[in-house]
């Protein structure tokens, strides 16, 4: 999983790095560069939300458990392209909204099922630090939550503007 993700992150930057300068004054050409920069990185994000899905899929079938970090990656690799495509269904026309409805189900699934990884990872792989033992004198009123996710209302801050969205917080 470790060289998928660094597979990934090296494909993101070739991506970048395919980009052309910007020139004024309509002299930068064609856009040839930049439609093509725009569709590998098309074409890493599909295969990579294709990857995530076969994953899945197989560690279903096989009843093995995915860790925290991979249900953090799958959730941020979802939810921007879940944000797309709900735009997309609010924006398009009549022709072309069932593509959207089809990606953005899949996207949720994804997002949903990277929040569920999250929230029921073993134990094992969420504690990064592990703290001294309770004292046996001491007796525990109540059992401590093995849950310490929250999703919650915010705001992102976009220069002068800001959009309302929703954070994830916890302990992972």
């Amino acid at each position: 999983m470790r060289g998928k993700i660094l597979f990934a992150v090296a494909l993101a930057t070739g991506v970048g790095l395919c980009a052309r300068n910007a020139h004024a004054c309509g002299q930068g050409g064609s856009y040839a560069g930049a439609y093509a920069a725009l569709a590998i990185g098309v074409l890493a994000v599909g295969a990579l939300d294709v990857g995530l899905t076969l994953y899945d899929g197989g560690s279903a079938i096989a009843q093995h458990r995915q860790s925290t970090a991979y249900g953090v990656v799958e959730t941020l690799v979802a939810v921007p392209q879940l944000a797309i495509g709900i735009a997309g269904l609010t924006q398009s026309g009549h022709g072309n909204s069932g593509y959207f409805a089809l990606y953005t189900t899949w996207m949720a699934l994804l997002t949903t099922h990277g929040i569920w990884t999250i929230a029921t990872a073993p134990r094992a792989t969420t504690a990064t630090v592990e703290g001294p033992e309770p004292r046996a004198e001491v007796p525990r009123s109540a059992p401590e939550p093995a849950l310490q996710v929250g999703l919650g209302p915010t705001y992102v801050p976009l220069g002068q503007d800001f959009q309302p969205a929703f954070g994830l917080v916890g302990r992972f």
